[in-house]
């Protein structure tokens, strides 16, 4: 097979990445992010943040949360993205290579599977996206929960030493999130790879993506992104106002 095709199947490092690291590592993923935000929620209630007064509303966010996660039509139209944008579109303008592959050969501009592509296409990859498709559909509920308990009459500590009237543990959520970053470097570096082994393409020019594709994932971003969340409501508190003032002016001064 090796003889009759430019890039056989023990050479493809971007099926190798996708199948055989990055889609065990998503699927590790699941049940490390599972315990991490339950213990989150969990603090809520135990650390006295929620009060009775907004403890309906606050199980109810749960609830509608958890719906939406587990919902069967969410799901189906995961599937048909998969399908009609992620197979048809995406990976075939932007993921298959110019050259002959183990999985199909370019013709006049379109890809003619071979038979091993065809499940490759309609199987292994299409997984491969559903299950990462789901975890990007699962961090958008997990902010959609975030937000409506921002939203909430949550008894903030305003001389908390975090700094952020007692919700500082959500920061720490982020690292619960280390295996699906993992998982979204594996396939960068497995893509970039086959770019620059079979297509000729330099490893410069995939400088900016890897730049725009990092930052959402960068620490400097989370923080901002986890502390804008947590200071939304804490600068309603009374006395929390003061408080992020004084931590400014000290912080600024220090400079």
């Amino acid at each position: 097979m090796g003889s009759a095709v430019g890039v056989p199947l023990l050479y493809d490092i971007d099926a190798h990445a996708r199948i055989l690291v990055a889609l065990p590592l998503l699927i590790v993923a699941e049940l490390v992010v599972h315990r991490r935000r339950r213990e989150v929620v969990g603090q809520f209630v135990s650390l006295g943040l929620v009060r009775d007064a907004v403890r309906e509303r606050f199980d109810a966010a749960i609830i509608s949360a958890m719906r939406l996660r587990d919902s069967v039509f969410a799901e189906l139209l995961l599937i048909a993205v998969v399908y009609g944008v992620g197979i048809l579109v995406v990976w075939r303008h932007y993921g298959a290579l110019g050259t002959p592959t183990w999985y199909a050969t370019p013709d006049d501009g379109a890809l003619r599977p071979q038979l091993a592509g065809w499940w490759y296409l309609l199987v292994s990859l299409s997984l491969f996206q559903f299950v990462l498709l789901r975890w990007y559909f699962r961090l958008f509920v997990w902010a959609r929960f975030l937000w409506d308990v921002s939203r909430m009459d949550v008894a903030y500590a305003p001389m908390h030493s975090d700094c952020t009237g007692g919700i500082g543990f959500l920061s720490r959520t982020g690292y619960a999130f280390a295996p699906l970053l993992l998982a979204q470097s594996v396939l960068l570096a497995g893509t970039i790879a086959n770019r620059i082994f079979f297509d000729g393409v330099a490893l410069p020019e995939f400088k900016l993506l890897c730049s725009r594709l990092s930052w959402p994932f960068s620490r400097r971003c989370s923080r901002h992104c986890w502390y804008s969340l947590c200071r939304f409501r804490v600068r309603d508190v009374p006395g929390c106002a003061s408080i992020v003032t004084f931590r400014n002016a000290t912080s600024t001064s220090s400079r």
